[in-house]
């Protein structure tokens, strides 16, 4: 028989401690969901780092990377899909079939917003990234790479678009 999975609605403090208690006890998979956008992302990760488990941290990251860039964060959602293509890579466990044109999608959409040039180096400085700062960076909110002014003041006009 597979494994089980269970469903938490809500992601706040009860339903992540309620997360986190199943999957200690490895009674089953959890998927989180809230209407907070990231917020069940972000404790999935903290999950799956507590966990110690690559392949879900590269996941998390996956996820958190499409959750920026479908919110204008283009070059922050880019960095995250680097460093977890560099973490899969790395254990060698590559993105599930369902999810890769989903991904596939958001970063074709970075791409146009970015251009070739900076799409090229936000991937790259997220695939130089190790676990610990790539996960730091999905926790942090901040912007992935220093831009420019002029590229800075363009990223913002489509951010805020």
């Amino acid at each position: 028989m597979g494994r089980h999975k269970v469903t938490v609605i809500g992601a706040g403090n009860v339903g992540a401690t309620t997360a986190q208690r199943i999957v200690e006890a490895g009674l089953a998979d959890v998927v989180l969901i809230d209407i907070v956008e990231g917020l069940p992302q972000g404790k999935a990760l903290d999950l799956a780092e507590a966990a110690g488990e690559p392949r879900s941290i590269a996941e998390n990251l996956e996820e958190l990377a499409a959750a920026e860039a479908a919110a204008g964060h283009a070059a922050r959602g880019v960095t995250l899909f680097g460093a977890s293509r560099a973490l899969r890579d790395n254990i060698g466990a590559p993105a599930p079939e369902a999810d890769l044109a989903r991904f596939s999608a958001a970063m074709d959409h970075a791409a146009a917003v970015l251009g070739d040039a900076a799409f090229s180096e936000a991937h790259a400085a997220g695939r130089a990234l190790s676990v610990q700062q790539a996960v730091a960076l999905a926790r942090s909110g901040a912007p992935s790479v220093p831009l420019a002014p002029a590229k800075a003041a363009a990223r913002l006009a489509t951010e805020t678009q």
